[in-house]
């Protein structure tokens, strides 16, 4: 539960997982994974990327999200927010290496929904980490994911999704003449 005076998660457990760097390291390990191809880290590698994907299949919230803190126990302690996106990376790279359709389908129905609920109304929200508000840094992954998706699909709809991804993110930019 977020304070309202200081806009920080309380929380009883003294271990939190967030979903920017469960993603970030679920994707991190199935690139090293490929890059160490037919080595003993391989499928070491391989296994905690693919790992950290499964659970997320398994635990996606009733919209198709991730949530963005989880108890090490497996609790989805703060479904709010867009810091999740950071998983679609993962799911993406677990789809491309394995060719597992569960991987595709819980990507594209989790980003559906990240796309109309928080990049439509221009409420991405979570990614900084440091506060829970409208954020730029969790419309990263949706851009990176929607370009993801156009190559892996060929849907043209992602290409779309992707430019309202940018535009988002230019929205935050500084513009200077100099």
């Amino acid at each position: 539960v977020f304070d309202d005076h200081t806009n920080v998660l309380q929380s009883e457990h003294p271990v939190l997982l967030d979903t920017v760097n469960l993603g970030h390291g679920a994707y991190q390990f199935l690139k090293a994974a490929a890059l160490a191809k037919g080595r003993e880290e391989e499928m070491r590698w391989h296994g905690v990327g693919l790992g950290i994907c499964d659970f997320f299949v398994d635990h996606a919230l009733p919209d198709g999200t991730y949530g963005s803190v989880w108890s090490p126990e497996g609790q989805c302690l703060d479904p709010q927010g867009t810091s999740g996106a950071f998983v679609l990376w993962a799911m993406l790279e677990a789809y491309r290496q394995t060719n597992a359709h569960k991987y595709l389908q819980s990507a594209e129905g989790a980003f559906r929904t990240y796309y109309q609920r928080d990049l439509l109304t221009a409420s991405c929200a979570g990614g900084a980490l440091d506060t829970h508000c409208v954020d730029k840094e969790s419309a990263w992954p949706l851009l990176m994911a929607a370009l993801d998706l156009l190559e892996v699909t060929g849907d043209k709809t992602y290409l779309k999704a992707a430019e309202d991804a940018g535009y988002y993110l230019a929205s935050w930019q500084w513009h200077h003449s100099v």
